[in-house]
Parts: structure tokens; C-alpha cells; sequence
């Protein structure tokens, strides 16, 4: 029988798709606890890589080096019934192995790992709040009018009250100016237009690029590329709506993403943090429209 510890662990996992012994410290217990939690995940597991029809599915990284491989958990078929018989929900999301490639599980991790940073940074301090977050997969597909689907979303609320959120997007370094270019348009008209304040119900807003490639050159790239879109779009005023930042997979939970000068904005030179007095959660699309940050 699962107890309720268990049954949040499959919960969480549920809702991220792809987790590591680590991840789930970091989201549920405390980075200390990752050996307990290890044991506790590889139960649910069968205690064996590549156990079928178990609560979860214990796997390696493809691609990894021999040795003591990271492994990733994700639900397995008697999870998903288990989650589909408590929540009546019969969507409940289950993995197959076919559709999970090196680059997908990159991505994917780097996604549940940006939103648990999120939640333990939310844990240390009094001043944000993480109050929800989505990812992409939480959505349904794209219609004729709402075509954004972002990896992540994340509401947070200031201590005196205030909202904002944040668009979390992650760049793999796999796509060349003009890809990346129609990328932050559509961005910028899914602010302008209004589509994210009625999907979302929240007017404040950060598009933040958490780019893979470590090569310096793609920062730079990826600043200079957004300068030239709003520009042209004639929304200099708009550039604090855009962040740049890149961090490795294995250094997330080593950078400070939410409180350290590790973000670039397109029209300056210096980094800043996300949570800086005039950023998260202040900014708007109204605001931009009157007066720069």
C-alpha cells in the first residue's frame, strides 16, 4: 500500500514528467535527503532499471558516460492507474520509452528543474512567493488563435501583495536568427494582443530564455537577435520583458536563477537578477507602453 508520502512523490512526478533523485529532494524534502529519497523512488521503481508496470520507470541517461549514471524516474502503467483510480481522471500521462530521446530528456529536466528551483528558492525567503506553476505539457494543444504554448509558467506574489509571473522558455541553441526572431515575435504579440491575460488571468509578465548552448557567443546572439525584433517592432520600451541567461543541467541548482545577476536584458550590457526592485513581479505590457523600465 502507498502511503501519502508516496502518493505525492507520484503526484509531482506526474506533473513534471521527468525527475531525478535530486529533483524530488529539492521539490518535496531538502537537498540533504537525496539518499532517502533515492531509496524511496527506487522502491517505487521495482529496485531495478527498466522494471515494467511499476509505479515508476527507473532509467539512465542515454548518452551517459559508464560509471554511477543519474538516474531518471518518471510513471510508470501502476502509477498511472493508481493516479487515474484516486483523481478520476483517465488522461493521466504515461511514459514511453520511444519517445524520449537525449535531447528531450535534456530538455524536459531543464524545465522541472528551473520550476523546482523556483519552489525551494520560494522556501527561502519571505519576499516571493511561487503560488503555481504549469508546464507546457499542462496545456492544451495550440488553437488557430492561441499558438503559444510555453515550457513553463510560474505566478508569484510579493510580500506587499503584488502578482507576476514569468514565461519560462528553453533555448537549445538549435535554432538560427530568423527561427529565433519569429520566436520572440510571437511572444511580444501573445502579450500585445492580449492572449496570455485571458489564458492566464495575470497581466505581469517575464519571457525568460534559459539558453542550453554554454558558448558565449549564444547569449550575445540571442540579446542582439530580440533588440533587432523590437526595433522593428518599434517597442524599444518593451526590452525588460525579455531575459537571458544560460545554465548547464547539471549547474541549475548551483546558480542563483531568481536572485542573482545572472540575466540579460536585450538593450544592456550588465546581468541583473529576476527579481530585481523593478522587475518580478512589477512589469507589464501596459507599462512598457507608457514609459521603460
Amino acid at each position: 500500500m502507498l502511503n501519502k508520502r508516496d502518493e505525492t512523490i507520484l503526484k509531482v512526478i506526474n506533473h513534471y514528467r521527468y525527475m531525478t533523485g535530486i529533483d524530488v529532494a529539492y521539490r518535496l524534502f531538502s537537498p540533504g535527503s537525496k539518499k532517502h529519497v533515492i531509496e524511496i523512488l527506487s522502491g517505487l521503481s521495482g529496485n531495478a532499471d527498466g522494471k515494467p508496470n511499476e509505479y515508476l520507470y527507473r532509467f539512465g541517461m542515454p548518452k551517459a558516460a559508464k560509471g554511477n549514471i543519474e538516474r531518471i524516474y518518471t510513471l510508470d502503467a501502476r502509477g498511472r492507474n493508481f493516479l487515474q483510480e484516486i483523481s478520476g481522471n483517465p488522461t493521466i500521462w504515461q511514459y514511453r520509452q520511444d519517445k524520449a530521446s537525449y535531447s528531450h530528456l535534456v530538455h524536459s529536466l531543464t524545465v522541472t528543474r528551473f520550476c523546482v528551483v523556483a519552489w525551494w528558492w520560494s522556501r527561502q525567503q519571505d519576499r516571493f512567493k511561487l503560488l503555481e506553476d504549469r508546464t507546457g505539457y499542462d496545456e492544451p494543444p495550440p488553437d488557430r488563435i492561441r499558438t503559444v504554448i510555453p515550457d513553463a509558467w510560474l505566478l508569484f506574489k510579493r510580500s506587499d501583495g503584488m502578482r507576476g509571473s514569468i514565461i519560462l522558455e528553453i533555448d537549445r541553441g538549435t535554432e538560427f536568427k530568423e527561427q529565433f526572431q519569429k520566436h520572440i515575435r510571437s511572444r511580444l504579440q501573445y502579450v500585445q494582443l492580449g492572449e496570455f491575460e485571458k489564458h492566464f488571468g495575470e497581466k505581469s509578465v517575464i519571457c525568460a530564455y534559459v539558453s542550453e548552448d554554454n558558448h558565449p557567443r549564444r547569449l550575445k546572439a540571442m540579446q542582439q537577435w530580440a533588440m533587432e525584433v523590437l526595433r522593428e517592432e518599434k517597442r524599444e520600451n518593451w526590452a525588460p520583458l525579455l531575459r537571458f541567461t544560460q545554465v548547464e543541467l547539471g549547474k541549475v541548482y548551483q546558480t542563483p536563477l531568481f536572485d542573482g545577476a545572472v540575466w540579460m536584458v536585450p538593450n544592456k550590457d550588465e546581468q541583473a537578477p529576476l527579481s530585481g526592485a523593478d522587475c518580478l513581479p512589477d512589469l507589464t505590457a501596459q507599462r512598457f507602453l507608457r514609459q521603460p523600465c
